[in-house]
């Protein structure tokens, strides 16, 4: 846990340094259709893992101010426009990936060190607070 906090950290002091973003709640902001492999790569992650609807992070999440619910839940049905799923920030110059916020995202599951996740390359932000990873462990020298 205390390595996904780190990285989470990293990425978040890597993602002040990016160009404007857009996130995906806009629908009618997005000029690019998300990249088809970043799509693929997420798509793989999320069949990856499980959602775990008792999961005791929920707790942890109310007390944090947010509300749990299954984020890739929603993945599968809003389209092939990854741009617009519910997590999702892109650059909106290149539509490409640049951050994921999954926190409190009701996941549970290993991520191993091939995981598709790690093939997002422009990825600058990655949130996976509160869910359940154990015993899974992300390199602080994720690139």
């Amino acid at each position: 846990m205390v390595c996904l906090l780190g990285f989470s950290l990293c990425l978040l002091c890597r993602s002040l340094h990016s160009p404007l973003t857009t996130s995906s709640p806009y629908p009618n902001s997005s000029a690019h259709l998300c990249n088809e492999d970043e799509r693929f790569a997420m798509l793989e992650f999320e069949n990856s893992l499980a959602i775990d609807h008792s999961s005791p992070t929920s707790q942890s999440c109310a007390s944090s101010g947010q509300v749990p619910y299954a984020k890739t839940v929603s993945w599968k049905v809003a389209g092939s426009n990854c741009c617009q799923w519910d997590g999702v920030t892109y650059n909106p110059l290149t539509g490409r990936i640049i951050g994921l916020d999954l926190s409190c995202g009701k996941l549970w599951g290993t991520i191993p060190m091939n995981s598709a996740l790690f093939t997002l390359r422009h990825l600058r932000s990655l949130n996976l607070a509160f869910n359940d990873f154990f015993p899974s462990y992300i390199s602080l020298e994720f690139d």
